[in-house]
């Protein structure tokens, strides 16, 4: 004789495996990667709490931020009010993350191996926090010897 609970186990995981079936995979990954998303406002403020780190506004609508006068990310909103960052990636993940639903290589930035996240909701926080954070490094690894000494980055 089944314990009651197996049975009704077998019977939820029957449901799910069908509702799973009705969900397309980039919802599946949605929800295991999404559970919050950050705004314009919060990655500002992560970027700007890096190390050494400068933020300043150029080109009217851009925040950029940089490491010894090198940039590691840029901020802006589009005209129809969607949060858009952009950064460095390894170059040998440069194609994957290119080909990633909600990301495109960064405009006038791609040949650096630059992506842009132009939909938040394709990112979780944590995910979106350590690309910029290697970015960050990825950048501060080319700063001149003396400029990383100087910044106590060695």
């Amino acid at each position: 004789m089944k314990h009651p609970h197996q049975q009704a186990f077998r019977s939820n995981s029957v449901a799910i495996e069908v509702r799973m079936r009705q969900v397309s995979l980039s919802s599946i990954i949605f929800l295991l990667f999404n559970v919050a998303n950050m705004n314009i406002v919060q990655i500002q403020k992560f970027c700007a709490s890096l190390p050494h780190a400068l933020s300043e506004r150029k080109w009217e609508i851009d925040y950029v931020h940089t490491i010894g006068s090198k940039m590691f990310a840029v901020v802006f909103v589009d005209r129809a009010g969607r949060p858009h960052v952009s950064f460095k990636v390894d170059d040998d993940l440069f194609l994957q993350y290119a080909d990633r639903p909600g990301f495109i290589p960064a405009p006038y930035l791609a040949r650096a191996k630059w992506v842009q996240v132009k939909d938040l909701k394709q990112i979780g926080d944590a995910e979106l926090r350590a690309l910029i954070q290697r970015s960050y490094h990825l950048v501060a690894a080319k700063l001149t010897k003396k400029l990383r000494v100087a910044l106590a980055l060695l």
